[in-house]
């Protein structure tokens, strides 16, 4: 049951970080990337998704995305 909660709380975080701005003097794309570790740490706790599959997840919606990495 945790398993499916997580799974459908995890993509909130990253919703509500495009949606709201980021705090204080924050840049916009370490918010952005705030709200992906959140997604990614969501899906740990719950196990959402299997260990390699959210770190691959994770990495590969980061890079394609420009969000956490160069």
């Amino acid at each position: 049951m945790s398993a499916r909660i997580g799974l459908w709380a995890g993509p909130l975080w990253i919703v509500a970080t495009l949606l709201m701005p980021p705090p204080g003097d924050m840049a916009q794309k370490a918010w952005r990337c705030a709200g992906l570790a959140l997604l990614m740490d969501t899906w740990w706790a719950t196990q959402a998704l299997p260990l390699a599959m959210n770190s691959i997840a994770a990495h590969f919606h980061g890079t394609s995305t420009g969000h956490c990495f160069p």
